[in-house]
């Protein structure tokens, strides 16, 4: 595509209508040193014009024009995505069947400012469990991960527009990293880096001696996503015996933070505090509609996090680990009434990596809520998981292989995964993901998900 658009460039410019009309001054005249131009050709012709700048005029309009759009179009690059995916346990079959495009597009410019662009078109085909859900042969969804334009002087620099923020340490818990939005609508067959939403959102980053300091502000935060009524993974826990409505307030809702981090070497630590609107919502019941359902509202809950992250490299090892705390956040009691209680959440990890060869981390999380009773019906005053990933690259680092295993409590879970690609050459690359859960107790809120074993197939065309 972008071949195409630089041709078509390259001879618009190089055979432009009219171009003698536009590029030749009307008072300019030709003169032939040859007179005998026309029949015995151009070897030994010589054109000379009496505007002396009328040469390097028709030159410099010939080459100017196409390195700007060469350049203009360079950044640009196109992904080409086709996924399957089959579910092996009863019922079996095919749940995933999609395309997607891909646009994305950054570019460097005046100096001093950088645009980035980031933007998908999904096609979810008619055995494609999204698809179904919405009764369509074929449903067309657009999401823009990034769209932000950013300027920077001297020690500081500003980005504004449609951003992914992310603060923390942690693969296996969101500690600290709470500020971005994710996509839980297929949960953990969606990669954490392609999970989390972009939202408009103004940062400021201050660097200097002492550390660097990033200020963000965002002024119309959003909200997890999860699986849509009559999707492969949607779960009802009152049986379509309940209505959702939204509250209506004056109160503010943007949100704002500031992070100071400090790097030593191979090694950092930040501290962090801010204000944000809990991207869950809270839901109290509020009474019975007309109908004899259970009305629920749906609050959006601000709370106030502060942590601590730090990362200590040390030989072929790398401790690291992150604490947040956060007050209030909000639960339901049996009678699902809002109990608001403060939370402190932990993360721990041990990352080896000899020479480069492969890596195997670590990592332990807890989640704790302070003052926990037993009117808190939601969740137990803590919950622990542990967490080992393994990583290899073969061939050349054309095939990489990622293998990960949680393990949760008290409600005991497992979750194996298998992520592969492998590059077939610099434009297509191929994957392969196997996903087993093994989920032991029904209080598990991962019990819906304990027959989704999936064996995932992905062709990739990158230009």
């Amino acid at each position: 595509m972008k071949a195409l658009c630089l041709l078509f460039a390259i001879l618009l410019f190089c055979f432009p209508l009219g171009a003698q009309d536009t590029l030749i001054p009307d008072d300019t005249e030709l003169e032939f040193e040859d007179e005998s131009f026309e029949s015995e050709g151009l070897d030994e012709t010589e054109l000379v014009f009496e505007d002396e700048n009328m040469g390097e005029l028709l030159l410099e309009d010939e080459t100017a024009t196409t390195p700007f759009l060469s350049s203009l179009l360079e950044p640009i690059r196109f992904t080409l995505r086709h996924e399957v995916s089959y579910k092996t346990e009863d019922p079996d079959g095919i749940n995933n069947n999609r395309t997607s495009f891909r646009l994305e597009y950054s570019k460097f410019f005046l100096n001093n400012f950088f645009l980035q662009f980031d933007s998908k078109l999904s096609a979810f085909w008619s055995n494609d469990h999204r698809a179904e859900a919405e009764n369509e042969e074929a449903l067309f969804e657009t999401s823009s991960k990034e769209a932000f334009l950013q300027a920077s002087f001297s020690d500081t620099s500003i980005k504004a527009g449609v951003q992914i923020l992310i603060w923390g340490e942690s693969d296996g818990g969101a500690i600290t990293d709470v500020i971005s939005p994710r996509d839980y609508s297929e949960l953990f067959f969606i990669s954490l880096e392609e999970s989390r939403i972009g939202q408009p959102i103004v940062i400021i980053d201050q660097f200097s001696t002492i550390g660097d300091w990033s200020f963000f502000f965002i002024p119309d935060p959003g909200f997890n996503e999860y699986p849509e009524k009559g999707t492969a993974y949607y779960y009802d826990p009152f049986a379509g015996l309940a209505v959702y409505q939204d509250v209506t307030s004056d109160e503010e809702l943007f949100e704002y933070g500031l992070r100071w981090k400090k790097t030593f070497g191979k090694s950092d630590v930040g501290i962090m505090a801010a204000s944000l609107i809990d991207n869950d919502y809270a839901y109290r019941l509020d009474g019975y509609t007309n109908s004899g359902k259970l009305l629920f509202t749906k609050i959006k809950q601000r709370y106030t996090m502060a942590g601590i992250t730090f990362n200590y490299a040390t030989g072929n090892f790398l401790l690291k680990g992150e604490i947040g705390k956060k007050l209030p956040k909000a639960f339901n009691n049996g009678a699902y009434q809002i109990i608001e209680k403060d939370v402190v959440d932990t993360a721990l990890g041990l990352e080896y990596s000899p020479g480069g060869d492969y890596t195997l981390s670590l990592e332990a999380v807890n989640n704790h809520v302070i003052d926990w009773n037993d009117d808190i019906q939601t969740v137990p005053e803590d919950s622990n998981s542990l967490v080992v990933v393994w990583s290899k690259s073969f061939f050349n680092e054309d095939l990489s292989v990622n293998w990960m295993t949680s393990y949760s409590e008290p409600y005991t879970s497992y979750m194996h995964s298998l992520r592969t690609s492998y590059n077939w050459n610099d434009n297509i690359t191929l994957f392969f993901d196997a996903f087993y859960p093994d989920i032991k107790k029904e209080e598990s809120n991962m019990w819906v998900y304990r027959d989704q074993k999936q064996l995932v197939f992905k062709l990739q065309f990158q230009f």
